[in-house]
């Protein structure tokens, strides 16, 4: 109430406050015109004072110029010069001193007793020598007489027109006191200030000596000098600190202007004296009715408004206090606050209508948390299997409907059966049944059955009550207080059926509505737990295969690289013997056999190598290299791999290369090169008379560096039917069986070709007719380079050496390539020094100056690796020696474990014998250079 009271008493003053307002705008209208007056009196009185100072000056003026004039100055004579000045002196006692002074500023004559004074660097004097005008200066001390003065100056002309002498006057700055008369009328505090044109004080009444010589406070000197009219008013603070009103008028006594200034000030309190007077009054008035309406509004307020408020406020309270059967007593006859104690009461009722209404949805709200309570605990239960997940569920239910028991029936809708699942806990304790039946027909069952077979919740709340579709217990069955059923439904068709029982109270709609919702999100988790036991099945089944698949393909793998070490060893001594041999005297029956090993066991070497590829591009292992090559050359060198058996059976070869072919391109040479050569020996194989002929030409820039282009190889062979050209692509296949018993080949050479220009972002094709030949072309986008290609060398055939020294070692455990290796080195004129195995040849190296080594990587004790590790760790800082691997291993990454380990260069087995010679020449013979 204390507040209230204060708020009326607040809108009591509020209400003063607009003629309050009205006193102070009235107050600031009479301080203004106050002010304005203040204004006009003092710029009246500066005006006045202004005209009594520029006569002063004037008459300077005029007295310098008559001085000025006469003769008597000009004489050379100084005792009658003097004399004349101080004539003038005495007659006009408004000055200290008069004197006249040469160009130099020396005294030629004045009114006192010594010459030796010289004012050359008075600024008066040296503006009138420059202007040859009358000159007012400004405030400074007097060097003749020592006193505060300003001085006033006037040339003397000559006959040539320019100053031949000075007339200088000092005036007495006291005699301003005269031009006091000009403030006694204003008022008490007013002041009277003589500036000159710098802002110095020359002169104020009152309190002259305090204040003489210092300068113009800034603000007020600011407005002064920058004001465009001669005279002007303003408001500043003066020297003594007190505020003023102030006008001012400034005297143009010379050229240059702006040299006297006359300030009257007059206190701002004589202004706003009678305005701040009347402003007191009106303020004490205005308090006093202030109070008399305060008075009046406690008397009224507190009988008209505070009681009946004060009996809202006491209703009010008993219903914060919980009792919601409080009213206001107010009658509704009493106007506004009868209609508000009418509304309160209105509220009130209302809020105890509510109030009964949310203690049922808190209720409910809390019946809604216990179940999703139940569901997060389900969802979060970690269970082995869907059947505990069941259990736990049903144990839930229970809880969440207050039973004492329950069930979960699975129900089969097309065999109209129940199966059940789970009892809970409490039906085990207090049930006898030796043997449940576990699985039951719908038409059998009794009241339970009916959720089913009304396909709704069943509720019972006195099972004792006579029923016809009750059918007893089984025996050991726990008697039923009171019983509750519900369907629980998927995609519309009842899947389960869910009971509880023996409530302490009867079950009730929310009951049903929480087991409902409870069971449909239960049956949604067990769904999707079955889901995921199933995907979990699948992907367990999934990653077997995968590692079954994965352990599959390493077998693979490791099989293709053992096979490939094992046929390549034995390989390498069928070539290698066949090389020496034709190295010795032959009949040419000899040579031709010894000719036809070499090209039969070429001929398997390429059927392994392209195994590999094949099981390298299968496995996803095959990489693309890019780097620059030479295509014309690259084109032209494919086809003259093949020109000597094009020979051999009378075939026509040709190749024609496009003039606007890119020359320098990006990519991997090796691999386009075999593809070319693959689709020419297949010509060449498939061709027994005509021609064959090799285009190559661009197709067009697919973007600003990238050309595509186009090879071709065409053939007059037996060609392919139109319902074979797809198979051609097949691994292991030919068109026709009979082609490869006839031909021979794996049937891999295209298929590889296929998949290795679509690795290189191209792709393969095949036109053919049977019997005319055959068309194969292949594109590929390739990058053109900005720089050629750094050209190979391509001299004949490494020469063999026969007179060459030195020691190399041969590390290697197969007799047979140790004999053909060493036989080769023996004939060149190294000498050979042989070790069987890594720990030999590391002992040997030790022992013995050696210019290479050859080394087999998979040898016993120790293999080539470690004892090339060993041979480097032993070196640290002597000599090099080259080693050069001579392995059989050609899976992908060997030639980067041999390099890392410290070997030189690698030779795959079977090698050829120019391999060795230019192995031998890089490094034996070039290190003896």
């Amino acid at each position: 109430m204390t507040q209230l009271r204060t708020h009326l008493f607040l809108l009591v003053l509020c209400a003063m406050i607009p003629a309050m307002g009205l006193a102070v705008y009235v107050n600031f209208e009479q301080r203004e015109a106050g002010a304005k007056n203040v204004s006009r009196e003092a710029l009246w009185a500066a005006h006045s004072a202004a005209l009594q100072t520029g006569m002063i000056f004037e008459k300077t003026r005029h007295l310098l110029r008559e001085i000025a004039k006469h003769s008597e100055i000009r004489r050379t004579e100084q005792p009658a010069s003097d004399e004349f000045l101080n004539l003038l002196l005495r007659e006009n006692p408004i000055f200290e001193m008069i004197a006249v002074a040469d160009m130099h500023g020396n005294f030629v004559a004045n009114t006192l007793k010594s010459l030796s004074y010289n004012i050359s660097d008075r600024a008066c004097f040296q503006r009138v020598v420059r202007d040859r005008t009358f000159q007012i200066g400004e405030y400074a001390f007097s060097r003749t007489t020592g006193q505060r003065t300003l001085h006033a100056a006037y040339p003397v002309i000559g006959t040539d027109g320019f100053p031949d002498l000075i007339v200088v006057a000092a005036l007495d700055l006291n005699f301003f006191d005269k031009l006091r008369e000009e403030i006694a009328h204003l008022p008490s505090g007013a002041t009277l200030t003589i500036a000159d044109r710098q802002g110095t004080i020359l002169y104020r009444y009152p309190h002259q000596e305090e204040y003489l010589g210092n300068s113009l406070p800034g603000d007020s000197w600011l407005y002064m000098s920058r004001w465009s009219e001669p005279e002007g008013t303003f408001t500043d603070t003066g020297v003594d600190r007190r505020k003023r009103i102030y006008a001012f008028h400034r005297l143009d006594l010379t050229d240059q202007k702006c040299d006297i200034y006359v300030r009257i000030g007059i206190p701002a309190e004589t202004a706003y004296a009678e305005a701040n007077e009347v402003m007191f009054r009106q303020m004490t008035v205005l308090a006093l009715v202030s109070i008399i309406a305060i008075m009046l509004t406690h008397l009224i307020g507190n009988r008209l408004i505070l009681d009946r408020v004060r009996r809202l406020m006491i209703a009010a309270r008993q219903i914060a206090d919980g009792n919601l059967t409080a009213r206001a007593d107010i009658s509704h006859h009493h106007g506004e606050f009868g209609q508000l104690a009418q509304s309160f009461n209105d509220m009130a009722e209302s809020l105890h209508s509510r109030e009964i209404e949310r203690r049922q949805a808190e209720e409910e709200i809390r019946l809604n948390e216990a179940r999703l309570e139940s569901i997060l605990k389900i969802s979060q239960f970690s269970a082995e299997n869907i059947q505990e997940l069941l259990d736990f569920a049903l144990e839930e239910a229970i809880t969440l409907t207050g039973s004492k028991i329950g069930y979960i029936d699975f129900y089969d809708e097309d065999k109209q059966e129940f199966t059940l699942n789970s009892w809970s806990s409490g039906v085990m304790k207090e049930c006898a049944i030796t043997d449940p039946c576990a699985v039951r027909q719908l038409e059998k069952t009794g009241l339970w059955g009916e959720a089913v077979r009304q396909r709704s919740p069943i509720v019972i709340n006195d099972f004792k009550e006579e029923n016809p579709l009750k059918k007893g217990y089984p025996e050991g069955h726990l008697a039923l207080h009171s019983f509750l059923t519900i369907p629980v439904f998927s995609n519309h068709r009842i899947v389960a059926v869910v009971g509880a029982a023996n409530k302490s109270s009867d079950y009730n709609y929310s009951d049903v509505r929480q087991l409902t919702l409870l069971m449909d999100s239960v049956w949604k988790i067990v769904e999707r737990k079955t889901v995921e036991e199933e995907l979990k099945r699948a992907k367990a089944y999934a990653e077997e295969r995968s590692q079954a698949a994965e352990a599959a393909s390493k077998a693979k793998s490791e099989f293709l690289a053992v096979m490939s070490h094992e046929i390549r060893t034995p390989m390498n001594g069928v070539i290698g013997m066949t090389d020496l041999a034709l190295m010795t005297e032959l009949t040419s029956v000899q040579h031709d056999y010894l000719q036809n090993i070499k090209h039969c066991s070429y001929s398997l070497l390429n059927i392994i190598n392209d195994i590999l590829d094949f099981s390298k591009i299968e496995a996803g292992r095959l990489e693309i290299e890019k780097t620059d090559f030479d295509l014309p050359d690259l084109a032209d060198n494919s086809v003259r791999v093949l020109a000597a058996k094009c020979q051999e059976k009378n075939i026509r070869l040709s190749c024609e290369i496009a003039p606007d072919l890119p020359k320098t391109v990006i990519g991997d040479p090796s691999r386009i090169r075999q593809i070319l050569v693959n689709l020419l020996g297949n010509a060449v194989k498939f061709t027994e008379h005509g021609e064959i002929s090799v285009s190559v030409k661009p197709l067009g820039k697919q973007s600003r560096n990238i050309c595509l282009i186009v090879f071709s190889v065409k053939d007059t062979g037996i060609g392919i039917s139109a319902d074979k050209l797809e198979a051609v692509f097949e691994s292991f296949t030919q068109a026709d069986s009979t082609t490869t018993r006839q031909y021979g080949g794996t049937g891999l050479g295209l298929s590889i070709s296929k998949k290795l220009t679509q690795l290189m972002g191209g792709d393969l094709s095949v036109q053919s007719e049977v019997g005319k030949g055959s068309v194969f072309s292949f594109t590929l986008p390739l990058e053109i380079a900005d720089t050629p290609a750094i050209k190979k060398s391509t001299a004949m055939l490494p020469e063999m050496p026969t007179n060459a020294s030195g020691n190399i070692l041969i590390a290697e455990d197969n007799d047979v390539n140790m004999l053909i290796i060493s036989q080769l080195i023996s004939k060149m004129g190294f000498t050979v020094i042989k070790a069987a195995n890594g720990r030999e040849a590391f002992s040997i190296y030790k022992e013995n100056q050696i210019d290479l080594m050859f080394m087999d990587i998979h040898m016993p004790q120790m293999d080539g690796i470690e004892a090339t590790r060993k041979i480097r760790d032993y070196e640290n800082g002597k000599k090099h020696t080259p080693i050069i691997a001579l392995t059989a291993d050609a899976m992908k990454g060997d030639k980067e474990k041999c390099l890392n380990a410290g070997m030189d260069d690698y030779i795959a087995k079977p090698f050829k014998r120019e391999e060795i010679i230019e192995a031998i020449k890089r490094f034996a013979l070039k290190a003896r250079v």
